[in-house]
């Protein structure tokens, strides 16, 4: 009898042929995903690199850049701080090198454009996608928005760090990092609310035309405005340094973003406060010349320096004789076995806490004054300066150990700590402290880590330098006054 049977796939093949199908076809479908977002972020990278290139022309031939569309007036105590909204029409016009003003790839958005109020300075803001982006309304409403999804976009020419809030013949400075805010207040004022998410490059603070139309955003980075400067000039290089020392120290909740580390890390070296002099000019702030004369001298020029290397073999720090021919005295102490000069260093040769001082020891008049020194091992336990030590209940203490540092202010038997950090200090770090009047200064490695302003302390004393652990070395040692 003839086999009728007809031949046909399992279930199990069935199944396999599916799974390498839906597999096949994933892959496929997530490559022309990743295509696409990147093929829109190529041509949002594009039509920004055209505007700005428009704008400079336009600021070339106009001397200013033109005013964003639809503009919004942010403003401050009534003044108007800068204006934000879109490239479109008008600002295509006033710019007059393109054909058409280009839109986002994906949603036929305009790109968000601002500029301050004297039409110096400019802003472009964007977005580029992520690996999770998904076109619904921008985003799927089942996938909240996070700062792995979409990323912040930003071109600008905006340096200013503070803008002019001027009503009548009263000035007020107030900080503000960037010129688009993702929670603008809808009376587009200023005054009242103090935390903003201000728009700047890789963050997840969105520009608020694109964070308008998202749904489930969050973001997290928030600037707190702070007003720096309340006079139309500034008189004297104390309220010079009043006024830097305050916008470097609101800029530290902008620590780790790299755009605003001039202002946060190096802001008493003197390159900074003349930019800072030439950003309160474009603020309309009155500088004189004496002041920027005075910045140039202000070098301190008295130093007591000691790079340790007047000797070959060991030799005790008592009969040694420093590069700038003082010599170095034991406070405490009669034990002058505790430090020698060991291999071009001052090396700390037993468990005795002693303290060091440059000498002749004499009152220091001046209150501008630097010191500086390599610390090449700690041996795990701590190198202290004291600076300002007027008597053992007047002084101000820089702790520093390998993985910490702390500034102590203390003052009639009262100690307060301004400062308590961990952050690793490795072996061969320069470290640097600076009195600028009433401005406390701490660098490592040329990079300002914290400075403060405190009147405590008026009177003025040398300066004490205390290695506590056997073994510990530092190098380089300058004093430097004025």
């Amino acid at each position: 009898m003839e086999n009728n049977k007809k031949k046909a796939f399992t279930l199990v093949e069935l199944i396999v042929v599916i799974t390498i199908i839906s597999i096949l076809w994933t892959i496929a479908f997530l490559s022309l995903q990743w295509y696409s977002k990147n093929s829109r972020n190529s041509v949002r990278t594009t039509d920004i690199s055209l505007i700005k290139k428009a704008l400079e022309i336009s600021q070339v031939e106009r001397a200013v850049y033109p005013k964003p569309d639809q503009v919004i007036n942010v403003t401050y105590s009534g003044t108007t701080l800068f204006f934000m909204w879109e490239f479109w029409e008008w600002a295509l016009r006033q710019a007059g090198k393109l054909s058409k003003a280009p839109l986002d790839p994906l949603e036929n958005i305009k790109y968000s454009y601002s500029t301050t109020t004297n039409l110096k300075n400019y802003q472009l803001s964007w977005f580029l996608e992520n690996e999770i982006f998904w076109r619904n309304n921008l985003i799927n409403s089942s996938n909240a928005l996070t700062n792995n999804d979409i990323q912040t976009y930003v071109v600008w020419n905006y340096n200013l760090y503070d803008l002019l809030s001027n009503s009548g013949s009263t000035c007020t400075l107030v900080t503000i990092p960037s010129l688009d805010i993702t929670n603008l207040p809808l009376s587009w004022d200023l005054t009242f609310e103090w935390n903003y998410n201000f728009v700047y490059n890789n963050s997840s603070n969105l520009p608020k035309r694109i964070n308008d139309i998202l749904e489930d955003t969050w973001t997290w980075k928030i600037f707190t405005i702070k007003e720096v400067f309340d006079k139309c000039s500034i008189d004297d290089i104390n309220e010079l340094n009043s006024y830097i020392n305050l916008l470097s120290n609101t800029y530290q909740q902008l620590e780790w973003e790299s755009d605003f580390d001039e202002i946060i890390f190096n802001s008493h070296k003197i390159y900074n406060k003349i930019s800072a002099i030439n950003n309160l000019k474009l603020n309309w702030i009155s500088v004189p010349n004496s002041i920027i004369d005075e910045i140039y001298s202000s070098s301190p020029n008295n130093i007591f320096s000691d790079t340790f290397s007047w000797t070959i073999n060991e030799e005790l720090i008592w009969t040694y004789i420093t590069d700038s021919w003082w010599n170095w005295s034991f406070i405490w102490t009669w034990d002058n076995s505790s430090y020698v000069i060991s291999w071009n260093t001052l090396l700390k040769n037993n468990w005795l806490s002693w303290i060091i001082s440059p000498n002749p020891s004499i009152p220091i008049t001046s209150n501008n004054y630097i010191i500086s020194f390599e610390i090449n091992d700690f041996a795990w336990w701590e190198i202290n300066v004291y600076a300002r030590y007027i008597d053992n209940n007047n002084y101000y203490w820089l702790r520093l150990s390998s993985n910490w540092y702390q500034m102590i202010r203390k003052v009639w038997w009262i100690e307060l700590a301004f400062w308590d950090v961990v952050e690793l200090i490795p072996n061969n770090s320069k470290i640097e402290f600076n009195i600028y009047w009433n401005n406390l200064v701490f660098l490592i490695n040329d990079i300002e880590k914290e400075n403060i302003i405190d009147t405590s302390l008026t009177d003025i004393w040398n300066v004490w330098i205390q290695m506590q652990n056997q073994n510990s070395v530092i190098d380089n040692f300058i004093f430097k006054y004025k």
